[in-house]
Order: structure tokens, then C-alpha cells, then sequence
């Protein structure tokens, strides 16, 4: 055995390299290839990864505007409903509350442009698709009508918003803003389609070229398998024959091969050597009956014989002693179906003897048993599935006698409707039952009893058979279901269940209860707080209930009820959670809060809209007369100095107007921004500042970038400049300290969040204004930047201060942030674009001097300012035509058109507008320049300006100096253009 193992062994290691290498590399392959399968797709998902977040970004943005057009449309409605109440129950509180909310257009408008990035090309692709829509007529119809409300014209401001002109007005408002959010929605739409297109293209790509991974695959991988299938079947027919042999000695029976003719052995295994207790050499050659009987002659009933004659298997079982044989011989054949041979099984069967012996006995105590036993049982015969026998008890339980039973199908026993899962659970055919099931069965008077079959499979005279033992279990499982369905009760409920004992004891919990165990720190069997304590021993022998509010640890609230129990001694508890009502609650109070806030910011624009035209005029006419008054008198008179006073008070108003205005950003179409450098504007703040300063504040300027430039209004960066500078040395008026103004340039390399903005990635100017002192309180911090908000005492300032400060920055596209620290000081940093510029225009061109021949034809529906305007213009040498008309104005212009040189006008007019006015006058000799002045700024963009062909525009109060040069300037121009 030694030598055939060493050389099977050689064997192996004699096999062909080439089957080596094969091997080797099958498993290299593989995970070549799945290395290259998970690298694509790696590189595909990715970009789709980032397709994706794109299309949620789009989905959120989509939400958001169909948010803000129902917003839109809602205001809209409480506007006209405002407008109308008014009118109908003749309440002025209705008219303020229109004023209030304010205008309903540029409000919409601007919140929707929002779902976009500022600067994005879906933004400047949705300002494209904007329609025509934006209109104040709607909200002119409705203040005409509260205004009528005031005057107590009720009845005609009642038809004024029942007037199908109205109604057209709504009509078209409400049909332009769909368009607009329609447009919008396309925009995002396109959006999204084209990432949904690219993941596509991208998951497109991917499956083709796995597809040919795949193949490639395949064709390597069949390639290898059929080296492996090779080289596998050449090992099995080296080891079949070494297998053989040994299978053949592991038969446990004496198997030998026996010649038909004389009856000699030719090969035996090992087990029939020691059956015969002889060597395999002296076995080999011998016949079978003189080995196993000890005779030459076959002895009776001879398998061997008997095959030899009828040509099949043949077995005799044989007592030799004390031992039982079991002889089988099978015969054989060769190709041509001769016998020419036998295989001579031999078997020690005594102990199965014996068996066979016990168990005759144990049937006989079986069926004893059987017949007597408690439970039913009954046997089912596997291949016909009829009832074969059956107990005294199953008389009993299906109430049917045993010969009504025996015989039948065993789906008989069962429901009706239910024969088929009857059979499915005892027809075992072919399989190894075992165990216990739960079924229903049908007693003879027709009810349906619940029973436990315990199935097993067994042999009775030789064929199969199923036993079940049946035990009827309708009784102890119908109490079993009420035990178990009023013990769950309580644990199942989603809500804290707790029993509590009269002097505080718990009794029991269910799961839901433990955060208030938590919350109690108590666990079951121990005693409730003493609060809780308190509270049961009051309401224990009362038959009401009182419900408390628990806050848990947890975060989540309940109500708890107090249940007393008459008579038994404890209190059940009952919770209730009502945590997500508490939280719409605080949520519904912060919204009120913040809605309180908004209508606060729109009443301040709706107040600064409202008396920047009048306010600007009266000042206007205040400060002409004044003017004229100052050139009248002598320099000595004592009257002279009252005036120069008045007009300081003048200009004082004139910049709180354009302070509020400012600030509710009225006025961002008079910001006239030119490129500037940044630090001259430092410098000039500085040199103002440092004199006015007192000796106890050190003022120092820290420029670190002398040549940046900004795009801005430099009038309004000084201010900026000097209110910031001013807050600081009043915050060191009592102890001193150091104020430092800085300017460096940074860049942000990504979009940066600075205070309230989120600033685009590019260059910028940082200007510092720093204080050593007394700081502010996170409180203070929170609200510097309202409105009318100031620490400040009376007179001391309005509070308009860093609120205007705000807009400014914010109009010039930057950012302010704000970093204090009680005692030790305050810091401002300002961020401005930063834009590349070669040259800055510092110098101004000369000015012309004036003839004596121009004519200015002059227009205001304000008597007074005609009356001071034209005054001013006389002095200046011009000769004027003026009128409170313009239709007037237009007939005078039509007579002589080329008598004029000039035209100024004022914007708000009955009739016709100045734009309208000045189209007109074009429309007749578009040569002729034209000023256009205004008190309220709102509705006049440059742009509108440039395409009717006004020359300038000039903002209410404009002191004579002013006025002067900028006539000089349009006619100089309008001289050099001719």
C-alpha cells in the first residue's frame, strides 16, 4: 500500500506544467476582471452621484417656488379683501392695514427670483422670461379707493373696486404672475432634464461596457473551465481503480465473486475473509459451499442454484449455530445478456432476528395500549390515504363509530373548506414526519373542535403509515386566548399604562412607560415622587379623574390621567403624548413673532415711500426760498444768520429722507456708482474725523492696499464711513481708547457666508473700523442692525444709523459683520467687490459759462415750486416759461418747439407723468434736453430714463449751486452733441 501511494504521488508531480500555469491563472482573471468591472464603475457613478444632488437641488428649488407663488396669491387676496372691507364697513383700521402689507408686486416678484443663486445663469435666464406684468395700476386703483375711504366717499370707493376696470387689473396681475412662475418652473424643468439626460448617458456607457467585460469573461473563464474538466477527469480514472478496491473492503457484508460453472471463488473482499476466518490466498479458488457449509455439494434451497436457473437475484436466509445468514446471490451477465458469473453477498442477520422477535412482542403490547389509550389516534395509509385504524377514543371525539371511520379519507375528519390543508398535514407520502401540529377537526354532529396532532411515520405489515395522535384542545386554548389577550392589552398600547398603589407604589408599567420611569427615576415596585405622591393620595376614593402635564427627560410630553379604582386599592395612569401639539404650538408662536417682524420692515418702507414725494417737496420750496431770502439781504443783517441756520435744518432733513429711503431701499435707482479708489475715501474720512475727534481718542489708518478699486457711490461709502467712526468714538467718550480705520484686500476662494450674505468667490476690499470701548451685549448685537433701534438716550439719534449703514453695503452687492465684546471693545469689517481699473477719473472738466439767451420751460403741479424754481432760474440768468399743467406745458412746447433750450419737469403729475410729458415732447423735437426731478424716486429707473431720452435725473430737496451745474452740464452736452 506504501509503494502505490508513493507512486500515485509521482503521479502528481509529473503533471504537465502548462495545467500548473492554467490553474494559476484562473483566479488572477477573475479579479483582473473585477478590478476593471468596480474602476468604470467607480468613474460612472460619481459624476451620476453629482447629477443626482443637482436634480434634488431643482426639486427643492421647484417646492419653493409653487411655496411663494401661493404666498404671492395670498397676498394678493388679503390686499383686495383689505381694499374692499374698507370700502364696506367705512373702518379706517381696514385702509392702514392695506398700507401696511404694502404693494404687492415688487414684493412677489423679488421672493421668487430668490430660489435662484444671485448671479446664477437659470437666474438671469428667469429675469429673461419675466413678462411684462410688473404694473402699479392694480395697487394705484386700490390706494385711489382708501384714499376716497378717508374722505368719506364710501359709495364711490365701493364701485371704483367693483368696476370691471378693477377686475381687469386683477385679472391681468394674477394671469401675469403665473406666466412668471410658469416661466421660472421651465427654467428649473430644463434644469433638471438635462442631469436626468446625463445620468442616463452616463448609466448608458456603463452597461454596454460591462456587457463586453462580461463576454470577455465568459470566453476566458469556459476557455479555463475545460483545462480544469481535463485534468480533472484524468485524476478520477487514476484514483477509480484505487477507490474501488477500497470501497470493496469497506463493505461490511462478505462479498465474494463467484464462477457460474464451478461454482469457485474468484475475488472476496476483506469482511468475507474474517466471516470465514481464513486468509484471502487460501479463500481464492475454493468453492462457496465447501468454505461456508463445510460440504462439496450445494445444500438445499442453494441461491446459487436457484439463480443459476431462473437468471435473477435469489436470497436464503440460513441458521448455522447460534448465527443467522442472509445469503443473496445476484447474477452477472456480459454484453450479449449471458450469465457468466455471480456476486455472492453474504449477511449476519442474527441480531436482526431477535429484533424481528421483539418486536412481535412489542406489538402485542402496542395494540393493548392502542385500544386503551386517552387520546385519539389513527393510522392513515401513505399511498391511498384512507383511515386504517383507529382507538376507542376517536369514537369519542368525532363522535362516529370505528366502523364508520375505518376505510374512509382521512379530509373526512376535517372542515368543510379546509380538506385540502387537512391532507396537506397528514399525508406525509415519502417523508420523514415528526413533531406536533395545531389543526381543527369535524365532529359527527357538525362542530369544529381545535386538537394537537402529533404525527410520526412508521411501517405496519409492510407498508408505510402515518400515526396521529389527536388531543382536543378547544377548551384549554379558548382560556389560554383570554388570559393571553387581557395580559397584552395594557403592553401593547402605545401610551404609558401604569397602576400605581394608593400610597405610591408602582405596581405596574408597560414599555411605553418607561420614559416616565426614566423621567421619576424610579423603576417598577418603587415609590413615585413625592409631588406624584401628593397628587394620587388625593384623588384615591374619588370617582373622577384629574389629568396632569409631564415633561419627560426625553424631550417628549404627556398628559397624564389619574384613574382611582373604587374599592381596589390603587390608580391607574394613563398617558397621553402630545408632544408634536406642543411643538406646533411653540412653532405657530415663533411664526407669529416672525410675521410680526416682517409687517413691521413693510410698514417702515410703506411710511418712507409715503412722504418722501411730499416731504422732499415742501423742503424743496423751504429751502428755495430760503436761498433767494439769503441773497436779499446783507451780510450784516442779524436776519441772515436765522436763515443759514434754517437751511442747515434743511439739509438735515434732506439726509434723514434719503436715510429712510435708504434704508427701505426706495432709492437705489439715485446711486450713481463709478469706480473709485477706496482709499482716498479712508483718507478723506480720517483728515474729517481726526479734528472733530476728542484728544482722549487716538485715530490711526492702517491702509495695506493704496491702489484698490471698488464699483460704489462715494458719497455713500463716506457715509458709511463717518456714521461707523461716529458710533465709536461715542462708545469712548467717557474713558478714551484708539480707533482704528484698516484696509486690506482679500480673496475668497469659494462661496463665503459674511454676517447675513453669501458672497460669490472673487476679490474684495475688507475696511476695518475698530473701538477699545465699553462693547455690547449679545443682546444688543442681535438687534443693532433694525430699524429705529438704539441704545442711545432722547435726542441722541434715531436709530436709522447702522439700519442704513446695512442697505448701503448690502445695495453695493457686499457684506458687514459685526465682533464685540463687553469692555473691551467693537469691530466692524465691511466687504466691497474689488474691481481692475487703470485709470480713475479725479479730475472734473471745466464749466461752461452760460448765455444770456436760454429759455427753460418749467413744469410742477406744485405752485410753490414753480414759484421758487423759476425765482432761482431767473437769477441764474435763464429766462423761464413755467406751469402747474402738463398739458399746458405740452400746448406751449407745441407752439414753439425750437424756442426752448431746456425743459425741467417734475415726475408726479395729474395727467400725464414727466416720462409721459417728456416722450411727448421727443415725439415733437428729439434734440431738446430734458431734466426730470422727483421727490420719491421708486418707480424712476435709469433705464427707463435712457430709453425715453431724459438727460438727467435730479433728486428733491437740490440746493441752486446744484441745479445750476447740472443745467450746465446738459447744456453743455446737448451744445456738443449738436
Amino acid at each position: 500500500m506504501k509503494k502505490r501511494e508513493r507512486s500515485d504521488k509521482q503521479k502528481d508531480v509529473d503533471r504537465p506544467f502548462c495545467r500548473r500555469v492554467v490553474g494559476f491563472l484562473a483566479g488572477k482573471i477573475n479579479i483582473l476582471f473585477l478590478l476593471i468591472a468596480a474602476a468604470i464603475l467607480t468613474a460612472s457613478f460619481w459624476p451620476i452621484g453629482r447629477s443626482y444632488v443637482q436634480i434634488r437641488k431643482v426639486e427643492r428649488q421647484v417646492s419653493k417656488l409653487t411655496r411663494l407663488e401661493l404666498a404671492a396669491l395670498y397676498l394678493d387676496e388679503v390686499l383686495a379683501m383689505s381694499a374692499n372691507m374698507a370700502a364696506a364697513t367705512q373702518q379706517p383700521e381696514w385702509a392702514n392695514r392695506h398700507e401696511k402689507i404694502g404693494p404687492r408686486i415688487e414684493a412677489a416678484v423679488a421672493k421668487i427670483h430668490l430660489v435662484f443663486e444671485k448671479g446664477s445663469v437659470d437666474a438671469v435666464n428667469a429675469q429673461a422670461a419675466l413678462p411684462v406684468f410688473v404694473d402699479d395700476k392694480l395697487d394705484k386703483t386700490e390706494r385711489q379707493a382708501l384714499s376716497m375711504v378717508r374722505e368719506g366717499k364710501h359709495k364711490d370707493a365701493a364701485a371704483l373696486l367693483q368696476s370691471s376696470e378693477y377686475k381687469q387689473q386683477r385679472q391681468a396681475y394674477n394671469k401675469g404672475m403665473s406666466e412668471f412662475v410658469e416661466n421660472v418652473r421651465g427654467v428649473l424643468q430644463d434644469r433638471r432634464a438635462g442631469h436626468l439626460r446625463a445620468i442616463y448617458g452616463f448609466l448608458a456607457a456603463t452597461g454596454i461596457i460591462l456587457t463586453a467585460i462580461a463576454l470577455a469573461w465568459f470566453v476566458v473563464h469556459r476557455k479555463i473551465r475545460h483545462q480544469r474538466e481535463r485534468a480533472a477527469m484524468e485524476r478520477k480514472l487514476n484514483v477509480f481503480a484505487k477507490e474501488w478496491q477500497k470501497t470493496f473492503n469497506a463493505i461490511s457484508d462478505g462479498v465474494c465473486i463467484v464462477d457460474k460453472e464451478e461454482r469457485k471463488i474468484l475475488q472476496c473482499n476483506m469482511a468475507m475473509a474474517r466471516f470465514l476466518k481464513q486468509p484471502y490466498r487460501q479463500i481464492i479458488g475454493k468453492s462457496c459451499c465447501e468454505l461456508i457449509h463445510g460440504s462439496p455439494e450445494p445444500a438445499k434451497r442453494c441461491p446459487l442454484e436457484r439463480m443459476r436457473k431462473t437468471g435473477r437475484s435469489e436470497t436464503t436466509d440460513f441458521q448455522i449455530g447460534e448465527k443467522w445468514l442472509r445469503i443473496k446471490v445476484d447474477p452477472m451477465k456480459n454484453d450479449k445478456g449471458e450469465v457468466v458469473g455471480a456476486v455472492h453477498i453474504t449477511s449476519d442477520i442474527t441480531e436482526q432476528r431477535k429484533a424481528d422477535r421483539a418486536l412481535k412482542e412489542s406489538e402485542n403490547k402496542f395494540k393493548l395500549a392502542f385500544a386503551n389509550a386517552q387520546d385519539a389516534i389513527i393510522w392513515i395509509d401513505v399511498q391511498s390515504g384512507t383511515i386504517t385504524n383507529c382507538n376507542k377514543a376517536t369514537e369519542d371525539l368525532f363522535g362516529r363509530k370505528i366502523k364508520e371511520i375505518m376505510g374512509h379519507h382521512h379530509t373526512m375528519l376535517s372542515p368543510v373548506g379546509k380538506a385540502e390543508h387537512f391532507h396537506s398535514l397528514l399525508d406525509g407520502s415519502g417523508k420523514d414526519l415528526s413533531g406536533s401540529i395545531e389543526t381543527e377537526i369535524l365532529t359527527k354532529n357538525g362542530r369544529t373542535r381545535t386538537v394537537t396532532i402529533s404525527v410520526s411515520a412508521m411501517a405496519v405489515e409492510g407498508k408505510e403509515v402515518i400515526q396521529g395522535i389527536i388531543r382536543d384542545i378547544t377548551e384549554n386554548k379558548r382560556a389560554n386566548e383570554e388570559i393571553k389577550n387581557l395580559a397584552r392589552f395594557p403592553s401593547e398600547d402605545p401610551n404609558p399604562v401604569l397602576r400605581i398603589s394608593e400610597d405610591g407604589l408602582i405596581l405596574y408599567a408597560n414599555d411605553a412607560g418607561s420614559p416616565v420611569l426614566s423621567t421619576w427615576r424610579v423603576r417598577e415596585g418603587e415609590s413615585v415622587p413625592e409631588l406624584w405622591c401628593k397628587r394620587i393620595s388625593e384623588i384615591a376614593g374619588s370617582t373622577g379623574n384629574t389629568t396632569y402635564e409631564l415633561d419627560c427627560d426625553d424631550g417628549r410630553t404627556f398628559f397624564m390621567t389619574l384613574q382611582p379604582i373604587v374599592g381596589a386599592g390603587y390608580v391607574n395612569v394613563y398617558g397621553l403624548d402630545i408632544t408634536k401639539r406642543k411643538k406646533a404650538e411653540r412653532e405657530k408662536t415663533d411664526l407669529e413673532l416672525q410675521l410680526g417682524q416682517q409687517q413691521k420692515m413693510e410698514a417702515i418702507g410703506t411710511l418712507a415711500g409715503g412722504i418722501a414725494h411730499d416731504f422732499n417737496n415742501i423742503l424743496a420750496a423751504m429751502q428755495g426760498y430760503l436761498e433767494l431770502s439769503l441773497d436779499d439781504l446783507s451780510d450784516e443783517a442779524a436776519l441772515a444768520d436765522h436763515l443759514e441756520k434754517m437751511t442747515s435744518c434743511v439739509g438735515r432733513a434732506t439726509k434723514l429722507v434719503r436715510q429712510i429711503l435708504t434704508f427701505s431701499r426706495k432709492n437705489q435707482q439715485e446711486q450713481e456708482k463709478e469706480q473709485i479708489r477706496i482709499s482716498s475715501i479712508v483718507k478723506e474720512v480720517h483728515g474729517m474725523m481726526r479734528s472733530s475727534l476728542p484728544a482722549t481718542i487716538k485715530f490711526h489708518q492702517k491702509i495695506h492696499s493704496d491702489t484698490s478699486v471698488v464699483l460704489a457711490d462715494p458719497t455713500q461709502i463716506h457715509q458709511v464711513l463717518v456714521n461707523l467712526c461716529t458710533n465709536a468714538s461715542h462708545a469712548m467718550r467717557d474713558t478714551g481708547g484708539q480707533l482704528d480705520v484698516a484696509l486690506v484686500d482679500i480673496d475668497l476662494e469659494s462661496e463665503t457666508r459674511i454676517g447675513e450674505e453669501l458672497l460669490e468667490s472673487g476679490h474684495y476690499v475688507k475696511i476695518s473700523v475698530s473701538d477699545t470701548g465699553c462693547g455690547m451685549e449679545k443682546e444688543v448685537l442681535e438687534r443693532i442692525f433694525e430699524p429705529f433701534f438704539t441704545t442711545r438716550k432722547v435726542n441722541e439719534g434715531t436709530g436709522l444709523g447702522l439700519s442704513v449703514v446695512h442697505g448701503i453695503i448690502k445695495s453695493h452687492g457686499g457684506a458687514i459683520t459685526v465682533n464685540s465684546t463687553p469692555g473691551e471693545g467693537t469691530t466692524f469689517d465691511i466687504f466691497l467687490p474689488r474691481v481692475e481699473s487703470d485709470q480713475i477719473q479725479e479730475a472734473q472738466d471745466s464749466e461752461p459759462a452760460f448765455k444770456d439767451d436760454e429759455v427753460i420751460l418749467l413744469v410742477d403741479d406744485e405752485e410753490v415750486m414753480v414759484d421758487v424754481t423759476k425765482q432761482i432760474l431767473q437769477r441764474l440768468g435763464f429766462e423761464v416759461v413755467a406751469t402747474t399743467s402738463s398739458v399746458d406745458a405740452l400746448k406751449t412746447f407745441q407752439a414753439e418747439p425750437r424756442k426752448f433750450d431746456l425743459v425741467i419737469t417734475d415726475q408726479v403729475m395729474p395727467n400725464m407723468t414727466g416720462t409721459q410729458l417728456a416722450e411727448k415732447l421727443i415725439e415733437i423735437r428729439q434734440d431738446i434736453p430734458i431734466i426730470l426731478c422727483s421727490g420719491f424716486p421708486e418707480n424712476v429707473s435709469p433705464d427707463r430714463l435712457r430709453s425715453v431720452g431724459i438727460k438727467e435725473f435730479v433728486l428733491k430737496p437740490v440746493t441752486r449751486e446744484q441745479i445750476a451745474k447740472i443745467i450746465r452740464k446738459v447744456l453743455y452736452r446737448s451744445a456738443a452733441t449738436a
